[in-house]
């Protein structure tokens, strides 16, 4: 009887581990992504500034910044 138990408690956590491990990796998926578009962001950010504060030292205006 403690045997089938053992089976059977072995065989739910196999599938509990799998389904787990399932979300675990779309999550990691997610995340990965997201950072992606964080750093683009950043990147992004810190040229606008840098070329605003370019903008704001000059005496005139550049009419193709």
């Amino acid at each position: 009887m403690e045997a089938a138990l053992v089976n059977i408690s072995t065989g739910v956590m196999g599938s509990v581990l799998a389904k787990l491990s399932k979300q675990l990796e779309e999550e990691y998926a997610k995340l990965k992504g997201l950072r992606r578009k964080i750093m683009f962001i950043r990147d992004e950010l810190i040229t606008m500034s840098a070329t605003l504060n370019m903008l704001a030292d000059s005496e005139e205006l550049n009419p193709q910044l």
